[in-house]
């Protein structure tokens, strides 16, 4: 009697996946095509940017589950995109000018203005990505959970942080 073994096409893939000088495992994730990656990342972007967040946005990321893993993690961890940083400190800054000389007096000046609501929109995306990766779960959200926490962040997203790992811990 042969001994039982994996099916040929397991082998196969390993051998393919070693030749092209890759890690390959069958526990591995294959990492998603190029359109459905960027489906996946529009879905996390729309939960990350929701004003009132009333039209399922973060329904729709836990259904994406461990696939936003990834994108939430980044987004924890770095924040905005460098463009899309730079777009927001172009629009704050006309903001600023619109707002004329109304009370200059009492406002604050362009720049600090400028890095009070990058700052506090980067928070929120931290805080939305803590929930949504407390909200999947899996060993992926709560090692990218775990790794965060210790980094400075704000008090708001350190407490945020705090909170998704202790909803994690619940049974």
């Amino acid at each position: 009697m042969r001994p039982r073994s994996w099916p040929s096409w397991v082998g196969a893939a390993l051998a393919i996946g070693w030749l092209a000088g890759g890690c390959v495992t069958p526990t591995t994730p294959a990492p998603p095509p190029p359109d459905r990656a960027v489906q996946i990342r529009a879905i996390v972007i729309a939960w990350l940017d929701c004003d009132e967040c009333v039209d399922g946005e973060l329904a729709a990321v836990v259904k994406v589950g461990d696939a936003a893993v990834p994108s939430l993690a980044a987004a924890l961890r770095e924040g905005l995109a460098p463009g899309r940083l730079e777009g927001l400190r172009r629009h704050l800054e006309e903001s600023y000018t619109r707002l004329g000389d109304k009370s200059a007096k009492s406002r604050a000046s362009k720049d600090v203005y400028v890095q009070r609501y990058t700052d506090n929109l980067l928070a929120l995306h931290q805080v939305r990505a803590a929930i949504a990766l407390s909200s999947i779960g899996g060993p992926d959200a709560r090692r990218a959970l775990e790794d965060a926490q210790n980094a400075p962040y704000r008090d708001d997203v350190k407490q945020s942080i705090k909170a998704a790992l202790a909803r994690l811990a619940k049974p």
